[in-house]
């Protein structure tokens, strides 16, 4: 406000050097930055308390992470899947599932409905600057609701009567399974191929099989009646 004054200009309490306006700073650092002007008259009274400005620069992505990760399933039956994630600092968030354009999302974001086959689901956090995740967070799975098929490729012996007091099922399914087996409508235990059962009484007989695949459908049984007669 008086007129020939000069400026005396400081950023960060570094020591004031004559300066003029507009002043501008380029290559700052992230972090809090404070300018300090005050003036000087043409007779050398200097402004007793400098006018000051303080901010922040952040130029830093944040990083975003999904953090019920260790519960989900890369091979599941459900056609529903939830995911929970948190960005190390405040931010929004932008979710994806198979590629598709990234749009608004809270945690959790939940998909229901979904289709057999593989998905992918993709989570940036954009934080109150605008900064946005360098690196996604992302999870890969399968969804299969399919149960699996049990065959049974061979039985020996083959006749189904038979005088032999042994059978032996040499049975397959159409994909990765476990099996259980059921002897005369007994109880479904674990097994394995081939089986081989031993010291069967005379009469009829029933054998049963049937799948559970790696995702936990379960299929149907497969079933073999025969006849001991000795």
């Amino acid at each position: 406000n008086v007129s020939g004054s000069q400026f005396w200009c400081s950023l960060n309490n570094a020591p004031a050097v004559l300066c003029s306006s507009p002043l501008s700073y380029s290559g700052l650092s992230n972090g809090s930055q404070t300018f300090s002007v005050y003036a000087q008259t043409p007779e050398g009274v200097f402004e007793k308390q400098p006018v000051s400005y303080s901010w922040t620069i952040d130029a830093v992505a944040p990083a975003v992470q999904i953090t019920n990760r260790a519960q989900l399933l890369t091979l599941t039956n459900s056609d529903s899947m939830a995911f929970e994630f948190v960005a190390n600092e405040t931010s929004n968030y932008l979710c994806s599932l198979d590629g598709a354009a990234d749009v608004p999302c809270y945690s959790p974001a939940v998909y229901p409905r979904l289709t057999e086959g593989s998905h992918l689901f993709t989570v940036k956090a954009v934080d109150s600057v605008g900064n946005v995740s360098t690196a996604a967070d992302s999870f890969q799975w399968t969804v299969d609701m399919t149960a699996p098929v049990t065959t049974l490729v061979n039985v020996e012996p083959a006749s189904a009567v038979s005088n032999s007091l042994s059978k032996t099922f040499t049975f397959t399914a159409n994909e990765s399974a476990l099996f259980e087996c059921s002897i005369d409508n007994g109880v479904f235990t674990a097994c394995s191929s081939p089986l081989a059962l031993n010291n069967l009484a005379e009469g009829s007989h029933w054998f049963e099989v049937k799948a559970t695949d790696m995702a936990g459908n379960k299929g149907l049984a497969t079933s073999y009646a025969w006849n001991v007669d000795v």
